[in-house]
């Protein structure tokens, strides 16, 4: 409303012969604007495809004609300047079920609209053909109004495009007289009334009489609506009549931004704005890019007169827009040896910066590098030497138990030599038989010595071997001061005895057994079975 309110302020100075101060009307931010939309008119295009999709959907569902006949009308009425290929096959279908309805009424609007749609699209054979199949005699006086209508509109199309003055004139006079006609029925919609007014007040030269009507008009529709883009086009068209180009450029943008946002793809401001924004050098580029929308919007509307009438101005914009290129590349190409000349000079600056900056980086890098090795030389002997302290410690510890081992078996062993030496000699064989049985019990011994030696040394060793398995795969002795045979190989394995023939012949048990055994227990591994055994000879070790 404030574009409006402010464009009939302006209007109103003009019509009393006053020359309004037009560069107040802020015409970058339509421009700003019409841009904007250009960019998203994809999302206008989808909102328009969506309503057409919900109405397709409730027709495939509704069974009764006449229901199926209003919504033909109403896919007609989304299609009719979107696309036209669409908006007469729907209009036809109407006609269609208009006859089996058996509502002439309906079917003689239906083909006024048809023929209104087809020299709107330069198919004025067609339009005329349909027309000429209409009985006027037997119409109602609102569809006798529609049929006049598309007479006039047909005519004035015909007297618009033709290149032969004699035609031009006839086809005038014909649509005069259809408008005429028109006027005396007066059952023309206000809207549509009020537009042929302005219109025939605008051929007379009545600027004055044809922008009331305009304002008037104005004032009663929607901003943004398909009307309002109607009017306002007709409003830049008289504008631009009365001389005052910046509000005709204004109006202009008001319309095609008004298209876009509807998806309308029958554009014509957009295209007319194009053409006179091309002969602006300021304004090329953008020129350029409204024509190749206003392009893409004839080509999906997909009627040749569209194409016909926007070739000529893609045609001089693109002529316009490759001189305003040239003279932009001349200007670069200048720029460009200057650039040149200076990136060289500055080249041979970053050159000797960067040399002695690599100098710079390498002597520290090297530094650095010797630090770290440094660093990790001594982190690495701390490591060895901790594992050497524990080595050596455990060493002491085992060699302590060992001779105590050696002394208590050689004691066992003379012990053994006198009895059975007394033995022999008094022929005590029952008591030489229960010698030979005491090997058992000292194996036995010597297990629990081994247990108990190793647990002192690694008290934790049972848990931590179990946390390398898997839960099913863990192994829970029934004594945790004693070790089953299995902890008892890996315990061996800790102390770095791998060799399956050593571990066999220290456990009494065949080579087949002991390897069993390790094979079993580390498919139980809880990570990689392969460094199991590696893992469990870093157990009880400090980081």
């Amino acid at each position: 409303m404030k574009r409006i309110l402010l464009s009939s302020f302006l209007i109103a100075f003009m019509a009393f012969g006053t020359n309004a101060q037009t560069h107040k009307v802020q015409l970058d931010s339509i421009y700003k604007e019409l841009d904007i939309a250009i960019e998203n008119s994809e999302h206008y295009v989808q909102m328009r495809e969506m309503t057409l999709s919900n109405l397709k959907k409730t027709l495939r569902r509704t069974s009764d004609k006449s229901r199926q006949f209003d919504l033909n009308k109403a896919l007609y009425e989304e299609y009719r300047a979107y696309i036209n290929d669409s908006a007469i096959y729907y209009l036809r279908k109407s006609i269609v079920l208009a006859e089996q309805l058996k509502r002439t009424d309906s079917r003689d609007s239906c083909k006024a609209l048809l023929a209104f749609q087809c020299s709107t699209t330069g198919m004025y054979t067609e339009s005329f053909n349909i027309l000429q199949s209409i009985k006027s005699a037997n119409l109602s006086n609102q569809v006798k109004a529609e049929y006049l209508l598309s007479y006039n509109h047909l005519y004035n199309e015909l007297a618009f495009y033709t290149k032969i003055p004699e035609l031009k004139s006839i086809y005038y006079q014909k649509a005069d007289s259809f408008q005429t006609l028109l006027f005396r029925m007066n059952m023309l919609e206000e809207d549509a009334f009020l537009q042929k007014k302005a219109l025939m007040f605008y051929g007379k030269g009545d600027l004055k009489n044809a922008l009331r009507i305009n304002d008037q008009q104005l004032s009663s529709t929607k901003a943004g609506s398909r009307p309002f883009a109607i009017i306002t086009f007709y409003r830049s068209l008289f504008l631009g009549r009365a001389g005052n180009h910046e509000m005709q450029r204004y109006w202009l943008a008001e319309s095609a931004l008004s298209d876009v946002k509807n998806a309308i793809m029958d554009q014509g401001s957009l295209w007319e704005l194009a053409k006179i924004l091309g002969a602006d050098e300021n304004q090329t580029g953008r020129s350029y890019r409204y024509i190749r929308f206003a392009w893409f919007a004839a080509q999906k509307f997909d009627t040749r007169v569209r194409s016909w009438q926007i070739v000529p101005v893609l045609s001089n914009i693109d002529k316009n827009y490759q001189a305003a290129l040239d003279k932009t590349n001349h200007l670069q190409k200048s720029l460009i040896i200057v650039v040149s000349v200076l990136s060289i000079c500055l080249l041979f600056l970053l050159f000797y910066v960067i040399h002695q900056r690599n100098k710079l980086v390498f002597a520290n890098q090297q530094i650095k590098n010797h630090i770290n090795l440094l660093r990790l030389s001594n982190q690495e002997i701390k490591k060895v030497n901790k594992r050497l302290n524990e080595s050596n410690k455990m060493k002491e510890e085992y060699v302590g138990r060992f001779m105590r081992l050696c002394s208590i078996y050689i004691d066992k062993t003379e012990s053994l030599k006198r009895k059975v030496a007394k033995g022999l000699k008094t022929k005590d064989f029952v008591e030489l038989e229960k010698i030979s049985k005491l090997g058992n019990k000292d194996i036995t011994d010597f297990y629990e010595m081994f247990d108990n030696s190793f647990l002192n040394l690694f008290p934790n060793f049972i848990d931590d071997f179990n946390a390398l398995l898997k839960p099913e795969a863990q192994i829970e002795p029934i004594d945790r001061n004693k070790m089953n045979t299995t902890i008892r190989i890996f315990a061996l394995i800790r102390l770095g005895i791998d060799d399956s023939s050593k571990i066999a012949e220290f456990l009494h048990y065949s080579v087949n057994t002991i390897y069993n055994y390790r094979a079993q227990t580390k498919n139980g591994a809880l990570g990689d079975r392969d460094l199991f055994e590696k893992s469990v000879k870093e157990i009880g070790m400090s980081s």
